[in-house]
């Protein structure tokens, strides 16, 4: 089996966002949201099952990888990335630790739109 690569997998799920996005969407979104993120344009049903189909084709991934893989969607400044990034962790809010609560208050300090700061709710 291949080392995981978080930017790698943050890339791939980055390209199948892209592709589902619209570009009347976007504008109305960025519109809407007043934001300086670039946006795709993709729903938020297709942002959650393509995060879950990118989750399960790495099953069994520990906390640290899945935590690399949330701050290499993250680390691009577009909307559908972070909440990918969002939904990732949230997925995943089992396997975090208290020790984890650093690197998630770090994206969230980071984060721009009340969107993004839904992260086990």
């Amino acid at each position: 089996m291949d080392a995981f690569d978080p930017e790698a997998a943050a890339r791939a799920v980055a390209d199948s966002l892209r592709a589902l996005g619209s570009p009347e969407r976007a504008a109305g979104e960025k519109g809407y949201l007043k934001s300086d993120l670039e946006f795709f344009g993709v729903t938020v049903p297709d942002i959650r099952r393509t995060v879950q189909a990118a989750a399960r084709s790495h099953q069994g991934l520990d906390r640290e990888a899945v935590l690399a893989w949330a701050a290499a969607l993250w680390r691009e400044p577009v909307h559908e990335r972070r909440m990918a990034a969002v939904e990732l962790l949230t997925l995943a809010v089992r396997r975090l630790t208290a020790d984890d609560l650093p690197a998630v208050a770090k994206l969230l300090r980071e984060s721009v739109l009340a969107a993004h700061r839904r992260v086990g709710g």
